[in-house]
């Protein structure tokens, strides 16, 4: 194992032990019979930990011959993504969160997965329709709708 991803390993544990023990102090994990503020970041840092143990204590990534295989140019994929999302929260008020989302879902399909225009506008459009159907319309949830609707 390289001493980069040990360290990685030791570092994404101890931010786990950290979250968890903020959850359990600081934030409340029910409140009045409820899930509390701490409940989900502390199920998140369980996750994250057990991942992390997995990782640590599986084989194939010991001797540093694992596969990747998630994605074959990890880098710039990687960047395009974080890009991509970043972007999307830019432009979320100013042209809403249906359209916003289905042309992030396009661009998405189109820049990372390398589909047809057709299937990511079309994914994308229903994607942003989807949206706006649950959030809006059946859950009256105050979502911005773009400087359209000013």
């Amino acid at each position: 194992m390289k001493r980069w991803s040990l360290g990685l390993y030791i570092a994404l544990l101890v931010i786990s032990v950290l979250i968890i023990y903020n959850s359990i102090t600081e934030l409340s994990l029910s409140e009045y019979g409820q899930p509390g503020s701490g409940l989900l970041p502390f199920l998140l840092a369980i996750i994250l930990a057990a991942l992390t143990l997995i990782l640590l204590f599986t084989g194939e990534f010991k001797n540093g011959e694992g596969k990747v295989f998630l994605l074959p140019g990890p880098a710039k994929r990687l960047l395009l993504a974080i890009t991509l999302i970043l972007g999307s929260g830019l432009v979320f008020e100013f042209l809403g969160a249906p359209v916003t989302v289905g042309i992030m879902i396009a661009l998405w399909l189109i820049l990372l997965e390398r589909r047809r225009l057709w299937i990511a506008f079309l994914t994308g459009g229903l994607t942003g329709f989807a949206v706006w159907l649950v959030f809006v319309v059946a859950f009256k949830a105050q979502l911005p709708l773009g400087f359209w609707t000013r």
